[in-house]
């Protein structure tokens, strides 16, 4: 607020005071925020390419126009089964990047399921789970992708189309709803990384990294895989795995192309100071996947090309992610000695446009180790980095009721671009995550 051209003595105290708060709130972001880096420059909003037909906004989410999201699994299709038994799962929210940002935006809550109560050997396919059927409140002391819910009569209502689809999860009236935190006493043996001397002392891994869906790594180095899905009917030709590598590590094997030095991993490690670095997955010698040979398979740089013998056109995103998932499990499963996705610190989606994405661009599992891209999305790299600000805790940064209205953060929505925006976490974020 500046001061009148001409001010009385009220307006002059009134001045004073003001410039008093001002400069006081300015030494207080000072402290808070010693991590945050100030914008080098701010690029042309991105616009996918022209060629690009993104799905509709709006589709069975109650509204037309793009105004709210449909649901993020094939259960509430008109062709689904549905039975009954008990559930345990691992809970979890995750947060939407909308493409429209006026669109209205609403957070889901999802269950990763014992493979246990699936029969499957797979990792848990993931549900969504029906708040309504619920108590109020009952969500609010949930510390998710920390806690296990099991319910004792539960309708589990599955789309029709292909196996481990997922589908929605709700309560049955009068059955027993019980949260209890993960038991990190519990060890399973999986496969993946290499301890720190060098020995494969990683077998063993506590209980919440085997149930598909861990905490995110937040300091040193995270083992990053990226599901490249490669479905029957559609394909992802926004980026070969190659460049898609080089978009998110900076890791460039083409001679035709230069190496990206504005990626994911070089902006996470500028904005944490070095504390935590992106590693790709099988990449390096420290982990027990090292090398990857398999030559029936693509797997580039961290990036898994995951063959699905489906059609994914118009069938839910959350649906196709757990295709992938399972299909990229089995793939591991077959190395010797058998990988488990789960060992991998985080797991990074990328899934054609042809699915449908309900209006989103992107989402990420907030305090859990997945995000998942639309494919014209996914070499975006401010982008990249909301979403693994999810991963790492972080909620949006919004102002005014708006959810993405903090323009200063990276978990807002600043001017998104290949290699931009050249910003990081404001001063409250860089505080939550230490």
């Amino acid at each position: 607020m500046g001061c009148p051209p001409k001010p009385n003595n009220h307006h002059v105290l009134t001045c004073m005071m003001l410039f008093l708060i001002e400069a006081s709130s300015l030494a207080v972001l000072a402290l808070v925020a010693p991590f945050n880096f100030v914008t080098l420059a701010q690029p042309a909003s991105f616009s996918p390419p022209s060629s690009v037909v993104h799905p509709s906004l709006g589709n069975r989410g109650g509204s037309t126009g793009g105004k709210k999201q449909r649901g993020a699994f094939d259960g509430d299709g008109a062709t689904f089964t549905e039975v009954e038994g008990p559930v345990k799962c691992v809970v979890h929210f995750i947060e939407p990047y909308m493409i429209d940002p006026n669109a209205e935006e609403t957070s889901i809550k999802v269950c990763v399921v014992d493979p246990e109560y699936e029969g499957a050997s797979i990792s848990g396919t993931t549900y969504e789970l029906d708040e309504s059927s619920f108590p109020y409140n009952f969500f609010d002391d949930v510390e998710y992708s920390s806690t296990v819910l099991t319910i004792s009569t539960a309708s589990i209502r599955k789309s029709t189309v292909g196996r481990n689809g997922g589908g929605i999860i709700s309560r049955k009236k009068g059955a027993t709803a019980t949260k209890e935190r993960l038991d990190r006493s519990k060890r399973v043996v999986v496969g993946g990384l290499r301890g720190s001397n060098g020995n494969d002392d990683n077998h063993e891994m506590p209980f919440e990294r085997s149930r598909g869906r861990r905490l995110a790594q937040t300091m040193g180095k995270s083992f990053l895989i990226v599901l490249y899905a490669m479905p029957l009917d559609a394909s992802n030709t926004h980026r070969t795995s190659v460049q898609l590598a080089n978009d998110i590590f900076g890791i460039n094997d083409s001679v035709s192309e230069p190496q990206d030095l504005v990626n994911a991993r070089s902006q996470v490690l500028r904005c944490s100071r070095g504390q935590l670095n992106y590693v790709p997955a099988c990449g390096t010698a420290e982990q027990m996947c090292y090398p990857f040979v398999n030559q029936s398979v693509s797997f580039v740089n961290g990036v898994l090309q995951v063959p699905i013998n489906y059609n994914i056109t118009g069938i839910a995103w959350g649906t196709v992610m757990n295709w992938v998932e399972a299909e990229a499990q089995k793939i591991l499963q077959a190395q010797t000695p058998p990988i488990n996705i789960s060992s991998f610190n985080q797991i990074m989606h990328v899934i054609p446009d042809a699915a449908d994405w309900g209006g989103m661009a992107a989402a990420a599992y907030v305090g859990g180790q997945t995000s998942v891209f639309s494919s014209s999305y996914a070499f975006v790299m401010g982008l990249q980095v909301h979403e693994f600000g999810h991963n790492i805790g972080l909620r949006h940064s919004g102002y005014n009721g708006n959810s993405y209205a903090d323009h200063s953060d990276l978990m807002g929505n600043p001017s998104y671009g290949d290699d931009g925006p050249a910003i990081c976490f404001n001063g409250a974020k860089s505080w939550e995550t230490g």
